[in-house]
This record gives structure tokens, C-alpha cells and sequence, in this order.
């Protein structure tokens, strides 16, 4: 029994020799693609964390520019004398209060668009421009807000900004 463990270390120990030309390095290439795969799935995580928090914040500022600006438009019907620009004015403070800015890091450019309802939907009167008169009907202000966040890990691949376009303009009447 003891030749047969002695044998069997022998045999365990000796190293097989390599042929001449074997191929070295797999290790290396199968680690680099398993780092590059694990930074770009943290990449999309954290990035795409930034951008789901920065499109709250824009959806946040779109509804209060849009109450802003139709409080413009209700103070136009029960105290009278308000103008477009006014309107303007409040969407445009609110906007910035918030950090909205359409020269910002990063930029936040904003439209915005008399409406009324109309059934089951809302019938667009025109844009809010700054200058001009509320159209007549208008009853409310839809606004609505892109934001550009930058990306952290993604700018690897050449992402260096996640469009956040889909911020559904807010109405309020």
C-alpha cells in the first residue's frame, strides 16, 4: 500500500512537459473581457441610475413651470391685464429656481404651449413666447423639459450623454 501512495505522488508532482509552441496568455485575454464587460454593466447601472434620478427632477420641474405659468393664465381671467410675457416670465423664473437653465451643465432648454381642453384631450392654442397676449381660451400652460445629464462610465464607449427626452409635458387647467 505504501508503494502505491508513493507511486501515486510521484505521479501527481512530476509536471507534463508542454509542447514546443503551446499557446500561453488564454487566462489574460478571458480576465480583459470579463473587467471590460463588468465596467460597462456598473457603467449602465450607475449611469443609468443618473439618468432615471435626472429625469424625476426634470419631470419635477415641468410640472411646476407648467402651474406657474397657468396661474399667470387664471390670474389673466379673474384679474385681468396679464400678458404672454408674464407668462413667459414664470415659466422661465420657476425653470431656473429649479436648476433648469438652457445654458447649464448640463443644458435644460424648455418649450412651452397654451392649452384648453378639448374632450378627452386638449386642443393647443399656440407656444408661449415672451411677448404677445394669452390667446383667447387658453386655460392652461403644458411645459415641457429636455435634459442632457452626463454619463460617468458610459463616456468609455463614446455615451457622454443620456437624452432624457421623454419627459411628458405637464398640463394644468
Amino acid at each position: 500500500m505504501t508503494r502505491l501512495l508513493a507511486a501515486c505522488r510521484g505521479r501527481l508532482h512530476r509536471a507534463r512537459p508542454r509542447p514546443p509552441g503551446a499557446e500561453r496568455g488564454q487566462i489574460l485575454v478571458i480576465f480583459t473581457g470579463g473587467l471590460v464587460t463588468l465596467l460597462l454593466v456598473v457603467g449602465l447601472v450607475i449611469d443609468g441610475g443618473v439618468a432615471f434620478l435626472d429625469r424625476r427632477q426634470g419631470q419635477n420641474e415641468s410640472d411646476l413651470a407648467a402651474m406657474a405659468g397657468t396661474k399667470v393664465v387664471a390670474d389673466h381671467y379673474t384679474k385681468g391685464g396679464r400678458t404672454g410675457a408674464e407668462v413667459f416670465a414664470a415659466i422661465d423664473a420657476t425653470a431656473t429656481a429649479n436648476g433648469c437653465t438652457a445654458t447649464g451643465a448640463p443644458p435644460c432648454p424648455w418649450t412651452a404651449e397654451y392649452v384648453r381642453p378639448n374632450g378627452t384631450s386638449e386642443q393647443v392654442l399656440g407656444a408661449v413666447t415672451n411677448g404677445g397676449a394669452i390667446p383667447a381660451g387658453a386655460q392652461g400652460v403644458r411645459v415641457g423639459i429636455t435634459r442632457l445629464p452626463h454619463t460617468y462610465f458610459l463616456g468609455i464607449i463614446g455615451l457622454r450623454f443620456v437624452r432624457d427626452s421623454l419627459v411628458r409635458p405637464k398640463e394644468y387647467w
